[in-house]
């Protein structure tokens, strides 16, 4: 049997993008990782929308992947939708560390909430001692990475994801996606809405 899989961040099972088919996976948590100096500790878990600007803004999306148990995944896509500036190329990386979404909504600590330099703030490292949110994306800690290039149809970014990164899913070894603006040399914000938003995910 084949098996599609359509990661959604979407208004409804009816939306006016043509590429919303298949087992809608619904994003369960959500936030955006803010590596610059002075926002290390910050978590924006609350916000209606997630930034993706280079290096400095990362975002972080958990899935409800119950439907897909002992299933074969031949193809997935990740549905966001646009807010800001476009996004030219996606780096897509499984994360291999549990995390807590938060609910700030500002720039300012939230204990045992996400943020660049704690899974949990001052409570749970990203891996050992020290380590912060590049120890377990992007190649570390094995996690899965892939870079695609979005397609935009009607306000809806659509991207390709690879079979194995949703299988690490599925069997609970991976523990989300994080999305990246891998045109960091452009310094414009790019910006989806995310869960909190008019626009939940489901």
């Amino acid at each position: 049997m084949r098996i599609v899989l359509a990661f959604i961040a979407c208004l409804s099972i009816g939306c006016s993008n043509p590429a919303c088919f298949g087992i809608k996976c619904p994003v369960i948590a959500d936030n955006y990782i803010c590596a610059y100096e002075t926002e290390q500790e910050a978590n924006l878990g609350a916000r209606a929308f997630l930034r993706l600007k280079g290096i400095e803004d990362t975002a972080v999306l958990r899935f409800d992947t119950s439907q897909l148990k002992g299933m074969t995944v031949e193809k997935a896509t990740l549905y966001l939708h646009k807010k800001k500036n476009d996004l030219l190329m996606a780096g897509i990386s499984t994360i291999a560390s549990d995390w807590v979404e938060g609910h700030g909504k500002n720039y300012k600590t939230r204990h045992r909430a996400s943020c660049f330099k704690y899974a949990a703030c001052k409570k749970t490292p990203w891996s050992y001692t020290g380590s912060d949110f590049t120890d377990v994306i992007f190649g570390q800690g094995n996690s899965l990475f892939t870079y695609a290039r979005p397609k935009l149809v009607k306000g809806w970014y659509a991207i390709d994801i690879p079979p194995d990164i949703v299988h690490a899913l599925i069997i609970d070894d991976q523990y989300g996606l994080a999305i990246a603006d891998e045109k960091g040399q452009i310094p414009q914000e790019k910006s989806v809405h995310s869960r909190e938003s008019m626009f939940p995910p489901f």
